[in-house]
């Protein structure tokens, strides 16, 4: 336990010492918010940007749970090539733990972004939504952050494995783009070409924002496995790597 807290005491103070990429992590949300969904709820909601603002803020909290993704694949990596992990390693720590200190400090991260997003909501005239739509958007938020560990999960386990920094960001590049752009974050699919709704259908993300919007029972369940599976699959990858990576 005490390994645990000084290595999530180690992450939390690299986001300091990477504070410029961090800062621009969280306005980049809020920029999206205010001038994206600002100007494309003229077109699909006549002008009624409080209803397509509570629709679209779902989906950028399904966006930056996305994102934990590509940032875990960095810092795993990172602490492979610098020895983090391995002294984590040697002195008892689990890959399990390891992963969890990973996940905490990215469900932190995830809360802040989330915590400004609805100041913003709130401020571009979020209040005036109905109570229940307010509830169901809370619920909806603690479901996301099971969806945060599992991306968390899967990019522990591409940067146990990939030991190249051009495979890693061709991995990278080659996936954001198209589970970004295919998954219902800001559109609806009703009216999309045939080859998107088919690209979506296959997106884990499509599947994540229907659990944050529609925030029921069953939606929890289904991020609870998804959650579980992923960091399954983490922590095995962990076990299987080298402690130490090639890569300099």
């Amino acid at each position: 336990m005490k390994r645990s807290l000084i290595l999530t005491k180690y992450h939390l103070a690299s986001l300091w010492n990477w504070r410029s990429v961090y800062l621009s992590r969280i306005i980049e949300p809020v920029a999206y918010f205010i001038f994206l969904v600002a100007g494309i709820s003229g077109i699909v909601s006549n002008g009624l940007f409080t209803d397509y603002a509570l629709y679209a803020l779902t989906g950028i909290f399904c966006l930056l749970a996305f994102r934990t993704f590509t940032s875990t694949v960095s810092d795993v990596s990172n602490d492979r090539k610098w020895g983090v992990y391995a002294i984590f390693n040697m002195q008892g720590g689990s890959p399990g733990a390891y992963l969890l200190t990973i996940i905490a400090v990215s469900a932190l991260v995830f809360l802040v972004q989330v915590g400004i997003l609805l100041i913003a909501w709130g401020l571009t005239g979020g209040m005036g939504v109905t109570g229940h739509a307010f509830i169901t958007t809370l619920k909806g938020v603690g479901i996301a952050f099971f969806i945060v560990a599992g991306w968390a999960g899967l990019g522990a386990a591409i940067g146990a494995l990939v030991d190249s920094y051009y495979t890693r960001d061709m991995i990278s590049t080659l996936t954001s783009l198209p589970v970004i752009l295919s998954a219902p974050l800001f559109y609806k699919l009703d009216f999309a070409p045939q080859y998107l709704v088919f690209i979506a259908q296959i997106n884990p993300l499509t599947y994540h924002v229907q659990w944050v919007r529609n925030a029921d029972v069953y939606s929890l369940i289904f991020a609870i496995v998804w959650a579980l599976v992923c960091f399954s699959i983490g922590t095995f990858a962990l076990q299987r790597s080298d402690r130490v990576s090639k890569e300099r």
